[in-house]
């Protein structure tokens, strides 16, 4: 009897015992709070870190014991030294070089060891994947660049540079730390890490076809599978990007389109043949384009028996928009461009827009004349020369 009591307190005991799927020990901090940071690896792939919750952590005895909650699904973390941020005015900036990144799925039990230098955190996996190990080796070697980037962003690198000089060695140093990550990918293109890494460089979606053709494709399964989608919108935006480039260097026909207008009647830009165009992609919230408004004005209001302009909203809410069109006395037509639509409906990517203002010159005929990216002199020159 005795000893059955015992079994049942023993296995009570266990029960009851908190559980934990990451331990960390810290070997020599003097500061022993951590900032945990967890997503949804899924929400990780598709870049969206507002969803990213944060937790703080102190050690006890030199380690720190939590659980993530990954129930079915793998999850991405993040851990942050407070020991390497530095105090900015009133807030806190975490330094690059004291923050670990990886990933766990819902049979991983992960257990690191972390050691600071003066500038950067050195990391091993004690048990874990390989993917974990690997990940986290690669990330070493990022985090002593890191530590030389962050001390360029906050003046604390002991150099007197000049505006450019400063520009460049930032580019360089970040360049640096890239390089890793990239010719880890690309001598390891059947290492799940690969897939982990690939994110980390904060690519647009069109940029990743090429790395993510490069990888063994069974990677593409299990926590990676929302990597597929992306995948087949990257290759849509490249297809784009493509015919929007070659439409814009090659004088192709101007992509044609039809939305509602400001006053809610369609607008299809091929009804205005016979007329040069200016289509011009703005927002309400680009200076600017703003501080061009009274100008484009005045060029309408002299060539509008010879010319029309089409401007276009783009990433803007209705409200401001309207009243930025009012403010600016725009009579001419105005759209709203529509958000979470394709990429081959995509009137800003089928434009090829990288900067705002941008206004594309289209002939009479509608063919692309010429495309100006920033509010330059050189458009309303250009205007001034076709409208003699």
């Amino acid at each position: 009897m005795k000893k059955l009591l015992t079994l049942l307190l023993t296995a009570t005991a266990f029960a009851c015992a908190p559980k934990h799927n990451l331990e960390i020990k810290l070997n020599g901090f003097h500061n022993d709070t951590l900032i945990l940071g967890v997503l949804p690896l899924s929400d990780y792939i598709t870049n969206k870190y507002n969803n990213i919750e944060l937790d703080t952590l102190v050690a006890h005895n030199g380690v720190v014991k939590t659980n993530i909650p990954t129930d079915d699904s793998a999850k991405y973390f993040q851990v942050t030294a407070h020991q390497l941020s530095v105090l900015e005015g009133d807030h806190i900036l975490p330094s690059i070089a004291g923050i670990i990144t990886n990933f766990i799925t819902p049979d991983d039990k992960i257990r690191m060891e972390v050691t600071p230098t003066d500038e950067y955190i050195e990391v091993k996996v004690k048990r874990g994947s390989q993917a974990n190990k690997d990940i986290t080796n690669v990330r070493n070697q990022y985090r002593i660049l890191a530590a030389k980037y962050f001390a360029l962003l906050t003046g604390k690198s002991g150099k007197e540079l000049s505006t450019k000089e400063h520009r460049a060695a930032m580019q360089n140093s970040s360049d640096a730390m890239d390089k890793v990550i990239k010719d880890y990918i690309k001598n390891n293109p059947d290492n799940e890490a690969s897939l982990f890494h690939l994110f980390n460089l904060g690519l647009y979606p069109n940029d990743m076809v090429e790395y993510i053709e490069h990888l063994n494709p069974n990677l593409l399964s299990d926590e990676w599978e929302s990597v597929n989608a992306l995948y087949e919108k990257a290759k849509e935006m490249n297809e784009v990007h493509q015919r929007a480039s070659k439409m814009i260097n090659e004088n192709g026909m101007a992509f044609d389109f039809t939305l509602n207008d400001i006053n809610g009647k369609d607008f299809t830009l091929s009804s205005l043949r016979g007329k040069w165009v200016v289509l011009e992609f703005w927002g309400s919230w680009c200076g600017p384009c703003m501080q061009g408004g009274p100008k484009m004005k005045k060029y309408y209001d002299r060539y509008h028996d010879k010319m029309e302009i089409v401007s276009i909203a783009c990433n803007d809410k209705e409200e401001p928009w309207r009243k930025a069109v009012e403010k600016n006395n725009m009579t001419w037509t105005n759209l709203l461009h529509p958000k979470g639509v394709k990429p081959s409906q995509s009137i800003i990517m089928n434009y090829s827009v990288k900067g705002y203002p941008t206004k594309v010159i289209i002939t009479p005929e509608g063919r692309i004349h010429k495309v100006f990216t920033g509010e330059t002199e050189d458009f309303y020159k250009e205007i001034d020369r076709i409208m003699k």
